[in-house]
């Protein structure tokens, strides 16, 4: 019984020490994203580009103007466990 416990500890450490490894932080934006592109599907290739394998988004993650008639995929954004702002000290 012993042996099986410690194997589940080897296995619990093993994915936090994983998951520690595996953190991936991008930028979102600040104060709004810059819409340069009028075609929302190019919108979304960026959007694609910027959040893809991201687990952290540090400032805010958007997504907007993208055309109501069309599907997006947005499985890009499944890997994001946090969006955070960091914050800012002044003396």
């Amino acid at each position: 019984m012993q042996e099986k416990l410690y194997s589940l500890n080897i296995c619990a450490m093993t994915r936090m020490i994983t998951m520690t490894m595996m953190l991936i932080e991008c930028s979102g934006t600040e104060t709004g994203f810059s819409h340069t592109h009028a075609d929302a599907r190019r919108r979304y290739a960026d959007y694609m580009a910027m959040y893809r394998n991201c687990t952290h988004v540090r400032n805010n993650l958007e997504i907007v103007y993208l055309d109501d008639d069309d599907d997006y995929d947005l499985s890009f954004l499944s890997d994001i466990r946090e969006v955070y702002t960091p914050t800012h000290h002044f003396s």
